[in-house]
């Protein structure tokens, strides 16, 4: 059985720490390990994953693809009688934002990896009222949770018994790593076997074929700025791993490694009033990797800086954006991004409705929460619906009046917010105690519009300046806190 523990944040109430602090320890008392047969190598490892929630269609969610580049600097025996691999983890050939240890130990049968990687910034509270937490923005690419402790959970294969075509073997993976508020973990049970063997320029290497039935877990805080709050998503997921690599019994490691994953499972939107939105969802990935020594390492290096195209002069150009048939995540993005400069029509209402009735559908369809209410608060306080002239509003009369009329129809709170504002923009007089009252209670959306917006005692919609008595502060004050 391997263990792999990874600890990052949270360490005063892991009780994994505990084991990554002894290892440690003794790591510190150590010598350095001599570097082993072919070391140093570097790994390039290329990752192509997906998570594909319920309502997501395969064809219109592309890979999320993602290179990282894994030094060892040296191998040796470990005073735990096994091998410590001492590595260096980066996004370039060259540039390492992390250093990692190793450690199996044989008797046993576990092994464990310390990571020492810069800790993000902790997730920000509802008490901060800047922007998004910072850590979030380290921790997350394009939805995907991707934990730096994770890229070396697969390094090191699991020694085989025999090196033999036809041998076989099973064994046990359990790893687990913590972070700036975030978790990942990931159990298999794993079955190899040699199918043959090859020479390479590095030696004689075996092929070795294997396949992992895996449970999968995470779970991400995050920011939802729109109620000020943090949301928790939770994933969990099991399928199989299938992979072929080349293993190099001088070193232990693999030269090349590829593997393919398939997860099934559920995930959840968890909202602090006890709100919970479960949605079936699935998990794909694709990954290679490959390992050089340092003049391969070298070469690679410059066969990318080559490919990069030297920087100068650039014409942007803005094309319409086109929406595909059936993708309607797509449609929802791009009503987001018409706000700022097109009124909201009835029938962009009707389809934007269903969405900012019910976070969960945003969530099934892999969509940010907060953009459509955001979006349409920022398109009311910069062109209130105030002025006789209707082709300056926000939204046409149809549409405002039925985004007003959500004040007293909606359950969801942001979106009847969004009514009561609507409200307050064209009958200041009326509603501005009741939008007072629910800034009172804590309502972010409310709070910003009234910051946003002054008015008179005596203002009426349409009746005195161009804003029909509203005074618009300046624009970055409708942007932040």
């Amino acid at each position: 059985m391997r263990l792999l523990e990874t600890r990052g944040g949270d360490r005063g109430r892991s009780d994994g720490f505990v084991i990554a602090v002894i290892a440690a320890a003794a790591l510190a008392m150590a010598p350095a390990p001599p570097s082993g047969p072919g070391v140093p190598l570097t790994f390039e490892l290329v990752t192509e994953q997906r998570w594909l929630h319920v309502r997501q269609q395969a064809r219109f969610v592309p890979f999320l693809t993602t290179t990282r580049w894994i030094h060892i600097d040296s191998m040796g025996p470990s005073i735990l009688g096994g091998t410590l691999i001492r590595v260096r983890v980066g996004r370039t050939p060259t540039g390492y934002a992390a250093t990692g240890r190793l450690e199996t130990e044989h008797r046993a049968g576990s092994e464990l990896i310390f990571l020492d990687a810069p800790e993000p910034a902790a997730l920000a509270t509802p008490a901060s009222r800047e922007r998004p937490a910072p850590a979030a923005s380290r921790l997350v690419e394009s939805g995907m949770l991707r934990l730096p402790e994770t890229e070396l959970w697969d390094l090191a294969p699991a020694e085989p018994p025999a090196l033999r075509a036809g041998a076989r073997w099973e064994d046990t993976i359990h790893a687990r790593a913590d972070r700036g508020g975030a978790s990942q973990r990931y159990a298999a049970a794993r079955v190899s076997r040699v199918v043959g063997d090859t020479l390479t320029d590095a030696g004689r290497l075996w092929i070795i074929e294997d396949s992992s039935s895996i449970d999968w877990s995470e779970r991400l805080p995050e920011r939802e700025l729109s109620l000020d709050t943090l949301v928790v998503i939770e994933r969990r997921a099991v399928g199989t791993m299938r992979g072929r690599h080349l293993y190099d019994p001088t070193t232990g490691l693999y030269r090349f490694r590829a593997d393919t994953t398939i997860l099934s499972g559920s995930a959840m939107l968890i909202y602090p009033d006890g709100r919970e939105y479960r949605v079936p969802a699935r998990f794909e990935r694709r990954r290679m990797w490959i390992a050089r020594d340092s003049a391969g390492t070298a070469a690679r290096a410059r066969e990318l800086e080559a490919a990069v195209e030297p920087r100068g002069r650039s014409i942007r150009l803005s094309l319409p954006d086109v929406v595909a048939p059936g993708d309607t995540a797509a449609a929802i993005r791009h009503i987001t991004r018409e706000l700022p400069d097109h009124p909201l029509s009835l029938p962009l209402w009707r389809t934007a409705h269903p969405f900012l009735a019910d976070p969960g559908l945003s969530f099934a369809f892999g969509l940010p929460r907060d953009s459509l209410y955001l979006g349409i608060e920022a398109a009311l306080l910069s062109r209130p619906p105030t002025t006789a002239d209707t082709m300056r509003w926000a939204c046409v009369p149809s549409a405002c009046r039925a985004l007003a009329r959500q004040w007293e129809e909606a359950r969801e709170p942001r979106l009847r917010d969004l009514g009561l504002i609507a409200h307050y923009l064209m009958d200041p007089e009326r509603w501005g105690r009741v939008l007072r009252g629910r800034a009172g209670e804590g309502s972010w959306l409310a709070q910003r519009a009234l910051r946003t917006t002054t008015h008179g005692p005596s203002a009426r919609p349409g009746r005195s300046g161009r804003d029909g008595g509203f005074r618009l502060r300046r624009a970055g004050d409708t942007l932040r806190r």
